[in-house]
């Protein structure tokens, strides 16, 4: 590769996050007021979200797998993006609870395995550039951008009629899937990879990868309870759907800055440190929700959504890419992205869902509030009870 090619800004990895956060946005966001407008209850919404993610726990990992051992990576994903703009296609059909049910099984089977492969293939081309000048924040901002846009163009161009999200998603997950086609290819290890166990067993036996595990884990149950079920609370007290999107749009901005900030806040500090500072600040956020209810004053409180996206996922995933060997890193970003999914989906759908309907979304908060908190003296005693290296396992 030539000293030029190396210098210059791989658009071609940050193009495709663009579109597929984009995607990202719209679905999150608005499919489950489009289920409100339609007479879902929250119950039936979280039953929906646990019930769909049930397979996921069979797909995930066999893609991950499917990714090690196929010729080229790229493949993989291609067809899973292929998947889910069908799905998306037939979303209107019908508008009963069996057949939601049965759409959204078959979308989060093919969407959520994506994200992993996306983020895999991203860090081995950047590897594959042998410099320093890219990091993996530098082009997963992409992402950021796309959700930023997506969120707040939606918002204005819905006007309360959340079906249109389902044309917008569609042309979204076309543009990603046209967009992944300029990735160079990555080639995977054929049948030489180690087998799904080894990827197993190499998580589990790492202290560190588990620590940040379970901390991204629990971000993503409150993140979860927050998209799914704060913007029918918002709505409630006198929020519209601009202001939903306008509340997401904020929450998303405030990520950007922080992509650029993560590698050298990581470098100095190590990542134990910033992770359970960020889900400190991130107890701080549910709590603010919780005590200030008022429509202008979730957009503000929503700047803080960044640190503990940002510094948790970044943390988790560059640092399986790191430590674990590159035949079966695919399987392993799969692997930790499927129990944070357990977690968030199938026991926060349920859970919340049903939570959300007997105490409604303002309450929901300070119970983020608490769970945060609590895991947070859980990891902090169990690590004052080990010794000092293992301690400081997480530092880079």
């Amino acid at each position: 590769m030539k000293s030029s090619e190396k210098s210059r800004y791989p658009f071609a990895l940050l193009v495709p996050y663009l579109f597929f956060y984009a995607a990202q946005a719209v679905y999150t966001t608005y499919f489950n007021l489009y289920l409100d407008e339609k007479g879902f209850t929250s119950t039936q919404m979280g039953l929906i979200a646990s019930i769909s993610t049930l397979p996921v726990f069979l797909v995930q990992p066999l893609m991950g797998l499917a990714s090690d051992r196929a010729k080229k990576k790229n493949h993989v994903v291609s067809l899973l993006l292929a998947g889910s703009l069908a799905v998306a296609l037939c979303f209107r059909a019908q508008i009963s609870f069996p057949f939601v049910l049965l759409m959204a099984c078959l979308f989060a089977s093919l969407n959520t395995p994506a994200t992993p492969l996306i983020d895999n293939i991203t860090l081995e081309s950047l590897e594959r550039r042998q410099g320093k000048a890219v990091s993996f924040g530098h082009i997963r901002i992409g992402g950021t951008l796309g959700y930023c846009a997506a969120v707040l163009t939606a918002g204005l161009l819905f006007h309360e009629q959340y079906e249109r999200m389902f044309p917008a998603l569609s042309g979204l997950l076309l543009c990603t899937l046209l967009a992944f086609q300029l990735i160079p290819a990555i080639p995977g290890g054929g049948r030489k990879s180690e087998p799904k166990r080894e990827a197993l067993r190499a998580v589990l036996q790492d202290r560190g990868i588990l620590r940040l595990t379970a901390l991204y884990a629990l971000f993503s149950l409150t993140s979860y309870n927050f998209h799914a079920f704060y913007p029918i609370y918002y709505k409630s007290i006198g929020a519209t759907s601009s202001m939903v999107g306008l509340m997401m749009f904020v929450a998303a901005l405030s990520e950007i800055p922080l992509w650029f900030a993560a590698q050298p806040l990581f470098s100095r500090f190590g990542v134990s440190a910033v992770a359970g500072a960020a889900s400190l600040i991130t107890a701080f956020r549910w709590l603010l929700l919780y005590l200030y209810p008022s429509v202008a004053g979730a957009v503000a409180i929503n700047l803080l959504h960044g640190i503990g996206f940002v510094f948790l996922s970044y943390g988790l995933v560059t640092t399986v890419n790191e430590r674990l060997p590159a035949a079966y890193r695919a399987t392993g970003q799969s692997v930790v992205s499927m129990f944070a999914t357990f977690v968030s989906r199938i026991v926060g759908g349920v859970l919340c869902g049903w939570l959300s309907d007997r105490i409604g979304g303002r309450m929901m908060m300070l119970l983020n509030f608490v769970a945060t908190l609590l895991l947070l003296a859980a990891l902090t005693l169990r690590l004052r009870r080990k010794p000092a290296d293992e301690a400081c396992s997480l530092r880079m």
